[in-house]
């Protein structure tokens, strides 16, 4: 892993913001970045065309947003698969998650088609979720002979070590579980019972209400507690009688 395994750095020439990626990272010494399209950063570098270093930003879909590690490592090993790195499985998958982003990292040997030479690349993940909910995908990908990525890994380290995204991310990463309907029936059926015991306790107390006892009577006959301005008991009907007052406490 470029960013870190390897702790040498290489010189910083500027900080680098784009409007457009909504992203800052620094740019080593003698590196500059061109915009190829409005979602791919070509960053050039003093190392000559057989370096190739672009930064990228997707936008993730909506409709299946990564809310748990195994989705995360799921996606990553997709990510991974669709690279060329057949051998990565979810459970051998390195990620970090930190606050509102998680952050992962490869490198691996390919041969390019139409091509006999050997490329090692290396790339840098960081997935964003914002406050507005929306999760976002920044891909650093490194591809240079292996000599060479070994020369520049000083002025890799730089970029994708400062890389971060400028929009507002969620205090976490992954969204709170909406409330089922599983437990929310749960929920009324504690309810219900809740208020069946108590409703039940309430009316076999000799002093349902504490001091305000002396507001209710007792139906001699269902045992009912109701209120002094009932003539009669409000389940069975039966008269009041002076005898059935509670009395204050």
């Amino acid at each position: 892993m470029f960013g870190l395994l390897f702790f040498a750095t290489g010189a910083v020439g500027e900080v680098y913001n784009n409007s457009m990626l909504k992203c800052t990272f620094d740019l080593p010494a003698g590196w500059s970045a061109q915009q190829a399209t409005p979602d791919i950063l070509i960053i050039n570098t003093d190392a000559g065309d057989s370096v190739e270093v672009t930064v990228s930003r997707f936008e993730l879909d909506t409709e299946n947003p990564i809310k748990s590690d195994g989705d995360l490592a799921e996606a990553i090993t997709g990510l991974y698969h669709d690279i060329g790195i057949k051998s990565a499985n979810r459970d051998s998958i390195a990620y970090a998650v930190n606050g509102g982003s998680a952050s992962f990292e490869a490198e691996y040997n390919h041969i390019p088609a139409r091509s006999e030479a050997l490329i090692h690349s290396g790339l840098k993940g960081i997935i964003g979720r914002l406050a507005s909910g929306e999760q976002v995908l920044y891909l650093i990908v490194v591809m240079a002979p292996p000599e060479i990525f070994d020369a520049i890994r000083p002025q890799i380290n730089v970029l994708t070590n400062s890389f971060r995204i400028d929009e507002t991310l969620a205090e976490e990463f992954y969204p709170r579980r909406n409330f089922s309907p599983y437990m929310m029936i749960l929920l009324i059926l504690a309810l219900s019972a809740l208020f069946y015991s108590r409703n039940r306790r309430v009316q076999k107390s000799r002093n349902p209400l504490g001091r305000d006892s002396g507001s209710l009577w007792r139906c001699s006959l269902c045992g009912r507690a109701n209120h002094i301005d009932n003539e009669a008991c409000s389940r069975c009907g039966t008269v009041r009688v002076a005898a059935d007052i509670i009395r204050k406490s």
